[in-house]
């Protein structure tokens, strides 16, 4: 593809005013043979280029001279170019220029997002913040057991409970 600021540069080096823009379809879109300056033939290839979108194929030609048929009689200069419609933008410039003086904290590979410290910080708090889920870990676990244990202890108590409740009825039953 090529730079449409490439194809406006080439028309004026070379005195290629006329021309044909063709669609991705190989459909003409403009075409141009009119008696026009130089600049004129740039300008108007200019609005063509910044008010557009897509592919095109563009042909340049030096004269207008054109069988009865209208196609031209000489060989075309041919490019291809896709057009985004931000190639004629004014370059947006960044809010403070890169100086070397100092960090800029917008880059992230300057270490301006997130400082050393910070991070020392915050990896200690995260060391801190392990050791205590560890040990709630292991703090449930211990509750798990005991309240296990309390359970075959309340089980035991309720069976020897029911035993006892069974041995005195069969007594007062004799």
């Amino acid at each position: 593809m090529t730079d449409p600021h490439y194809i406006l540069e080439y028309m004026q080096d070379n005195d290629l005013r006329y021309f044909q823009v063709a669609n991705q379809f190989n459909r003409d879109v403009v075409v141009s043979f009119n008696d026009r300056s130089l600049e004129d033939g740039i300008e108007k290839m200019r609005k063509f280029l910044s008010k557009n979108t897509g592919f095109h194929r563009i042909k340049l030609y030096s004269n207008n001279d054109l069988k009865t048929n209208g196609v031209p009689r000489q060989e075309p200069q041919v490019f291809e170019v896709s057009i985004t419609g931000k190639e004629f933008d004014p370059p947006k410039q960044d809010s403070e220029p890169i100086t070397g003086f100092g960090v800029n904290p917008s880059y992230p590979s300057a270490g301006g997002i997130i400082g050393v410290e910070q991070y020392l910080n915050k990896h200690e708090e995260n060391a801190t913040l392990r050791e205590k889920i560890k040990g709630l870990e292991l703090e449930i676990q211990y509750l798990r057991d005991q309240h296990g244990r309390e359970i075959d202890r309340l089980r035991a108590d309720h069976e020897a409970a029911l035993k006892a409740a069974k041995d005195s009825n069969q007594m007062f039953s004799q």
